[in-house]
């Protein structure tokens, strides 16, 4: 008898362990941490069994907290949703209350729209964290957990500074955090007050960049420090770095929502009203065309596509 109850705490043991087994292949595949109304994250699942969201925890680190202890309001536990090999899951900031007072002609806010995050974002997002706006009373939208608080402070993040992070909850009791991004940590263990980390060589990139990791990285890493590189080719990185004037009146990226192992190649730019030389470096549009993203709205929309 003793030895039946030996062998069937053994398979439970061994059970729970299997179960409660390390998984690093849920990534931060792209972010954005210059400020508060432009930031998002996207998490991809790149391994080959799917991942349940609810089991993770996505939060900040400020350069007043110590990895790996966030402060009140600056964590929660992501949803109960399955993530499928190669999926993306993308969380940003959401503005409602101005727009919607100035759709109404409210009096006080007759100075056009207020508005901080792109548009195609709202689409594009599988969590908008609705966040409290100047002027916003008890009808302004703001997004609380139950048992995190007012979660829109995850979101306070600027200039590059902070740090975001992923965090496996195995256990009641027991969790892991298995990925970050713009974690240096190099002021007395904590990251510089002052932001902006270089990152491929690119000075300053977590505060003026648009973060997307390589294609080749299947694991979490919790060392940014050295993943950012010092250049192009050490790096786990690729820096968008976007020119003057790139804000919530241009369009968003079509990196955003997508990981993959895309090539810019004679297939990638494909139009019906533009006509694309590839080999010749030239595209010529039709008159009255905007540069920048009025030459890609005639464009077939492809991903992993960014443009100045």
């Amino acid at each position: 008898m003793k030895l039946k109850l030996l062998l069937l705490t053994l398979l439970m043991y061994g059970g729970i362990l299997f179960a409660q087994e390390i998984n690093r292949s849920l990534v931060i595949t792209e972010a954005r941490l210059s400020g508060q109304p432009d930031n998002y994250v996207e998490l991809t699942n790149m391994g080959n069994t799917p991942i349940n969201l609810k089991d993770y925890e996505f939060g900040t680190i400020r350069p007043w907290a110590s990895p790996w202890t966030p402060e009140q309001n600056r964590y929660y536990r992501l949803p109960n949703k399955v993530l499928q090999p190669g999926q993306s899951f993308v969380m940003t900031t959401a503005y409602d209350f101005h727009a919607e007072q100035y759709a109404k002609k409210t009096p006080g806010f007759e100075g056009g729209q207020y508005r901080p995050q792109k548009l195609q974002m709202y689409a594009l997002a599988d969590m908008l964290i609705h966040v409290a706006e100047p002027k916003g009373d008890a009808t302004d939208s703001i997004t609380r957990d139950p048992i995190y608080g007012d979660i829109m402070w995850t979101w306070e993040a600027w200039n590059g500074r902070e740090c975001y992070y992923i965090e496996q909850h195995l256990s009641a009791t027991d969790s892991v955090v298995i990925d970050q991004v713009s974690g240096v940590f190099d002021d007395n263990g904590r990251n510089r007050t002052s932001g902006r980390y270089d990152v491929a060589g690119v000075t300053g990139a977590t505060g003026t960049a648009v973060l997307v990791r390589k294609f080749k990285v299947k694991q979490g890493n919790v060392d940014f420090a050295n993943a950012r590189g010092v250049g192009a080719d050490d790096s786990e990185w690729i820096p968008w770095q976007w020119p003057a004037g790139w804000g919530q009146w241009r369009d968003a990226q079509w990196t955003v929502g997508n990981h993959g192992d895309y090539k810019l190649d004679e297939n990638t730019l494909q139009s019906d009203k533009a006509d694309v030389n590839f080999a010749a470096k030239t595209i010529t549009v039709p008159w009255g065309t905007r540069r920048g993203d009025g030459v890609m709205r005639l464009m077939k929309k492809k991903p992993g596509l960014g443009w100045i």
